[in-house]
C-alpha cells in the first residue's frame, strides 16, 4: 500500500500503518476486532471503508471479507504465498497533462500496454478508458473540421471583400 489516501474512502477508524493491522473493505468486521487469517496469523481491524469509484470494475470481485494491509511483511508473507491475494494498482489520467492532439497516441499506448500485461500473466487484468478517449478524439476532430470550415468561409469573405474594394477603387479611378 504505497499511498492509499486518495484511493480509499475511510468510513470509520483509520488506514493501517503497521504489522498485523488491516482495513476492512467488505464484510462485517468492526474497528478494534481481531480477525483470524491463518493458524497463527491475526490482524487487528483499524478502519472500515470502501475503495474509491472506478478502482474495481465490480465490487463483488473483492469477495466477502476483503482486507487492505500496508504490506505482506512478517507473518502475512507466507500466508499470501500459500493462498494468494488480489492486488489493485491504479493510475489516474491527469486532465492537465492530456492534450487533445495526443489522444490517439495515448489511446494506442494504453491499448498496447494492456495487451502486454494480459499476455504476460493470465491473472492480470488491465483496463483503461479507451472508449472515452476515442470519443473525445472524435469530438476533437469534428470540432477541428468545423473550425476549419468556418475559417475557410471567413477567408473567402475577406477575399470577396478585398475584390469588392479593388473593383470599387478601379471604378473610381476610371471616372
Amino acid at each position: 500500500m504505497d499511498d492509499a489516501h486518495g484511493d480509499v474512502v475511510v468510513r470509520a477508524g483509520r488506514l493501517p500503518t503497521g504489522c498485523c493491522e488491516a482495513f476492512a473493505l467488505t464484510g462485517r468486521s468492526e474497528v478494534g476486532a481481531t480477525v483470524q487469517l491463518g493458524p497463527r496469523v491475526r490482524a487487528r481491524i483499524v478502519g472500515r471503508g470502501t475503495l474509491g469509484p472506478g478502482l474495481v470494475p465490480e465490487r463483488s470481485e473483492l469477495g466477502r471479507h476483503a482486507l487492505l494491509v500496508p504490506s505482506f511483511d512478517g507473518a502475512l508473507g507466507p500466508l499470501v504465498e500459500q493462498h494468494g491475494s488480489t492486488v489493485v494498482t491504479t493510475a489516474r489520467l491527469e486532465p492537465k497533462r492530456v492534450h487533445g492532439f495526443a489522444l490517439a497516441d495515448l489511446r494506442d499506448r494504453l491499448r498496447v500496454t494492456i495487451t502486454r500485461l494480459g499476455r504476460g500473466d493470465s491473472l492480470v487484468r488491465a483496463t483503461a478508458p479507451l472508449g472515452v478517449l476515442a470519443d473525445l478524439e472524435h469530438r476533437g476532430k469534428v470540432a477541428r473540421d468545423r473550425l476549419l470550415l468556418v475559417a475557410g468561409e471567413g477567408a473567402a469573405l475577406i477575399l470577396a471583400f478585398a475584390a469588392f474594394v479593388a473593383a470599387r477603387a478601379a471604378v473610381r479611378r476610371s471616372r
